[in-house]
């Protein structure tokens, strides 16, 4: 805690995020007692060090016994305070930090902060009074649509909504610092946001609005627990008193946390995270530029590709071999847009607004000002070699050249070129503007700023990039999961044949059990997310809209049935032989056949 006259300012330092654990829970409530008490201190000022104000919670606590103070008890004791406390926000002030900041009595923020509640993301609800303070300072429908999508909003549409009460150029804590001083000079009223109800009344006194409300912004949520649980929630805001509220919010926040959805979709989180670390990245490194896009093909993968780069912003040229397959290209590109635009999901206006950053041309010219050129061909390597000898005469030496091979040597297609060093591979998942896994493929001469590159194109594009073995290793299209399992992505068709020892019986069947055993254990396997999709297994969406109960029980039960096909393969099997082990849609693993016959007893 430092001071600035009469104003005590409060500092949470815990690199990188200000995640919320223990520790920092605990040295809050500490130092707002303690101001608090101090009669010299007239104000108090709630800030974060480094690149964020706190951005939630550490959901590596969740399924754990909580250690005390909870947040909400921290919270309770920020608003039983009657000096003024300002929250100075910057970065991603998100869930918890978010929560901390309602029990404020002003909320102030810098440029280019965005706040928001994403908890629904992770399968779950606000767990400390967001769902029933954010709609009484933000009104019912802004509150639910934050609560609902869990996308942050920048700081100049919270000051719009009434979220923060003033947006700090320049230095935030001496802005706070300022801000404090004149609510004291001022002698401001203290607001306290749990007594707000001016923008709740009308929907207590008309259930129907709140009710269509609710299903304005509900309508792509039909079988998620949590988006159903965070109605409930915020009607509870409208409809009880706030304590009760809190106590109906915490209810369904804890019956959520250890739910298998949750489970799955918190999987998802550190699973995206993983995929995108580079061990050997040097620190510091600074990505190229892209502002401007290429992609060679508009079929089905160059056509998905170039909406990716319209959708982001970036302006995308298309390049073809004839007029007939570019008009064939846009045509379906314009279809793709107009269905968005039926089915509500873009407005007219800004569908128009992507189409126009498209540009399509039949001439190989085109590549001399793009930033990165992306080859969508067909997956022949004489092609693909064809094309990257002609951008390696027209590209910029600056420029990064990826193939969205699906499985050919990134390596081979580098040496057509005088600079391997800038090519790496992009593979994308059909229908490449939809599905979000992006493998980033590197070479064995790929330049780590081109990797760092491509790496953060995929992420600006909205993909969830992960970055896969070199060529030569595991193989271009297998990545490691966060609990040490290898995903094989290569079609079966193109999957090396496993190795038989000599003698057994059925090799062709035997094969085809060592790849559908499975090694993991059936509850594990409900929850595991499939990357390709971006679906968890748990989650009912993933494959129609059939009953839960009945879609985890045939899971587990798939499960069972490889375990049972890999034991008949390990009974064929020397003791030091590997079985490949690979659930359907998950990852692949191995298990020495020894370990196998002992588990069977």
């Amino acid at each position: 805690m430092q001071r600035d006259g009469a104003v005590a300012v409060i500092v949470v330092d815990n690199p990188p995020v200000n995640a919320l654990k223990h520790e920092v829970r605990a040295g809050m409530l500490e130092h707002f007692t303690k101001a608090a008490a101090d009669n010299s201190v007239e104000a108090i000022v709630l800030t974060g060090a480094g690149r964020t104000f706190m951005a939630g919670a550490d959901i590596t606590e969740f399924g754990k016994p909580m250690k005390p103070p909870g947040l909400a008890e921290v919270i309770a004791a920020i608003e039983k305070i009657h000096k003024p406390t300002i929250a100075a926000v910057h970065g991603t002030p998100l869930g918890g930090g978010l929560e901390v900041t309602l029990g404020c009595h002003f909320r102030v923020a810098a440029p280019g902060t965005r706040l928001g509640l994403p908890e629904i993301k992770l399968g779950i609800i606000p767990g400390a009074g967001g769902t029933q303070l954010l709609p009484r300072l933000v009104g019912v429908e802004k509150g639910l649509a934050m609560i609902l999508s869990g996308d942050p909003i920048p700081a100049k549409d919270a000051l719009a909504a009434g979220l923060v009460d003033e947006i700090i150029e320049g230095d935030l804590v001496k802005g706070a610092v300022a801000f404090a001083k004149k609510a004291i000079a001022e002698k401001r009223p203290l607001r306290h946001v749990r007594d707000l109800d001016d923008k709740i009344a009308p929907f207590r006194a008309h259930p129907d609005k709140f009710n269509e409300a609710a299903a304005n912004v509900s309508k792509k949520s039909r079988g998620l627990e949590a988006p159903l649980a965070a109605i409930e929630a915020v009607r509870a805001a409208v409809t009880l008193p706030v304590d009760d509220g809190l106590k109906r919010e915490r209810e369904l926040f804890m019956k959520l946390v250890v739910g298998e959805q949750s489970q799955a979709q918190r999987y998802i989180f550190f699973a995206e995270r993983e995929a995108a670390k580079i061990p050997d990245m040097p620190s510091g490194l600074k990505p190229r530029e892209v502002a401007r896009a290429v992609v060679i093909g508009a079929g089905t993968m160059g056509g998905g590709i170039s909406m990716s780069f319209a959708n982001a912003g970036i302006p995308v040229t298309v390049v073809e071999t004839n007029e007939e397959a570019l008009k064939r290209g846009f045509d379906t590109i314009r279809k793709n847009y107009q269905i968005s635009v039926q089915r509500g999901a873009l407005k007219q206006e800004e569908a128009d607004r992507r189409f126009a950053l498209l540009t399509g041309t039949t001439s190989m010219d085109a590549v001399k000002d793009a930033d990165i050129v992306i080859e969508a061909v067909f997956e022949e390597m004489e092609i693909k070699k064809q094309v990257f000898g002609a951008l390696d005469k027209l590209a910029k030496p600056s420029a990064v050249l990826a193939t969205n091979t699906s499985y050919l040597n990134v390596d081979q297609i580098a040496q057509t070129t005088k600079r391997p060093k800038d090519v790496l591979g992009t593979h994308f998942f059909s229908p490449a503007n939809v599905m979000k896994l992006l493998e980033i493929v590197r070479g064995k001469e790929t330049a780590p700023d081109v990797l760092a590159t491509a790496m953060a194109v995929g992420r600006k594009i909205g993909k969830v990039p992960g970055r896969a073995p070199a060529p030569g290793r595991q193989g271009p299209h297998r990545l490691r999961l966060p609990d040490g399992a290898v995903r094989d992505e290569r079609p079966r068709r193109h999957r090396r044949r496993l190795a038989h020892p000599q003698g057994a019986r059925h090799p062709q069947r035997d094969r085809r059990s060592a790849r559908r055993q499975g090694a993991l254990r059936p509850e594990d396997r409900a929850r595991l997310l499939y990357l390709r999709e971006g679906l968890a297994l748990a989650d009912p969406r993933s494959r129609g809209r059939g009953n839960h109960r009945r879609r985890l029980e045939a899971a587990r039960h798939r499960a069972a049935c490889d375990r049972q096909a890999g034991d008949r393969r390990a009974a064929h099997l020397p003791d030091d032989q590997d079985v490949l082990c690979r659930p359907p849609r998950l990852g692949v693993c191995a298990r020495p056949a020894r370990e196998i016959r002992q588990g069977l007893g």
